[in-house]
């Protein structure tokens, strides 16, 4: 989107928000979130979809129909009316320019409410729907800072089907092709200083390394790292509702036909980024599981 020359509101005091995203839902960025607010030098809000989502999609969806709307009001302003006139909009560089603002406001508002609670830094965390906004975000408030993380599809799916989010075929679909989109996107291209992408379960396999990677790009020290070892994944309630009793509510099994829409989606996508495909991980998942109730088992005996 043509956003140049938009005057921010406070130009001498940047906003300096830390982002994290993640393709879909579920890839780990409350793991991200409680890592950083263990450290109690910075704090990450949960999500918010106007902000990350909304706004910078309606940037982004009006430019690709710029030209209609100018033709309209051009026809407009020249004396006619009796056409149909739905795409007749103001300027639409200045409408871009004016939600850019409203964005800015917004962050600010996080970053004075951080300040007043003794908060320096601050940021927000939540499953983009568009990894081009992570483009936006970087490319518009330069004094950003953003980690994205994500994790195999099958994870993300059969944690997705715990919470109750996969009601039908279609939704599976519509995740798996986000997913795929989104993480496609963030690995094709060059990594700037202030992004860090993460793969989940390369983090679960060095938490030092990326401990300490992670309070790099920050700015701060001391993440407690006991964190990894606490689960939560949902709010408090009934297990029914896709919550649980102990925030922790374990992975579900997936059916046949939603395997099948993972596998057509992604296995060629997951082997270009070495991953295991949607039925190799499965087999992981089963051997692991299998592993913890031997483990249990034996601890019983």
């Amino acid at each position: 989107p043509d956003i140049k020359g938009t005057i921010m509101s406070e130009p001498d005091k940047p906003v300096q928000p830390v982002f994290v995203f993640s393709p879909a839902a579920r890839c780990g960025i409350t793991l991200i979130q409680r890592l950083l607010n263990s450290s109690r030098q910075i704090i990450i809000y949960g999500e918010n979809k106007l902000l990350v989502n909304i706004l910078p999609q309606n940037i982004f969806s009006i430019n690709i129909t710029a030209d209609q709307h100018y033709k309209a009001r051009q026809k407009l302003l020249n004396g006619e009316y009796d056409f149909w006139s739905s795409a007749i909009w103001p300027d639409v560089k200045e409408w871009c320019g004016t939600i850019i603002k409203c964005i800015e406001l917004l962050l600010r508002t996080y970053q004075n409410s951080s300040a007043r609670d003794g908060f320096s830094k601050w940021g927000i965390k939540t499953p983009i729907e568009d990894a081009r906004y992570c483009a936006f975000y970087f490319q518009t408030f330069p004094a950003s800072k953003i980690i994205f993380i994500y994790r195999h599809i099958v994870d993300v799916m059969m944690s997705h089907k715990a919470r109750k989010w996969i009601p039908t075929l279609l939704e599976c679909a519509k995740i798996t092709e986000k997913w795929c989109r989104n993480v496609s996107y963030m690995l094709n291209g060059d990594v700037p200083d202030r992004v860090m992408v993460i793969r989940y379960e390369d983090m679960l396999a060095n938490k030092d390394e990326y401990v300490e990677k992670i309070e790099k790009l920050v700015g701060i020290t001391g993440i407690d790292k006991g964190v990894f070892n606490r689960k939560v994944n949902t709010f408090t309630g009934s297990k029914e509702t896709g919550y649980s009793p102990n925030q922790y509510i374990e992975p579900d099994e997936l059916s046949e036909k939603e395997i099948e829409v993972m596998k057509k989606m992604a296995d060629d996508f997951l082997k270009r980024c070495n991953y295991p495909s949607v039925e190799e991980r499965l087999e992981e998942k089963r051997s692991q599981k299998s592993q913890r109730e031997q483990e249990v088992l034996v601890g019983v005996k």
